[in-house]
């Protein structure tokens, strides 16, 4: 039984990340597997430039589009919403 799966309906969420170079890690590892939304909650530090140092250009989409929130249920409920 193989079902097809609906990539833009996929969110990442990433609560309290605490280095930049970890969420530009996460940010590529999706963009190799096709989902684009990240969502981060809470992050300690979001260095834009340590990001994108890991997140490399092929995942620059990913990081653009990256939504943050300090609280973790409004952000599933963001996450939900944009499904």
């Amino acid at each position: 039984m193989h079902e097809n799966i609906i990539r833009d309906n996929i969110s990442i969420v990433l609560k309290q990340p605490r280095f930049p170079e970890n969420i530009g890690a996460a940010a590529r590892a999706m963009r190799n597997m096709g989902i684009n939304q990240l969502i981060l909650v809470d992050p300690e530090d979001f260095d834009l430039t340590r990001v994108l140092k890991l997140a490399t250009h092929a995942a620059a989409e990913v990081v653009e589009k990256i939504k943050i929130y300090e609280d973790l249920r409004e952000a599933l409920s963001a996450s939900i919403i944009m499904s």
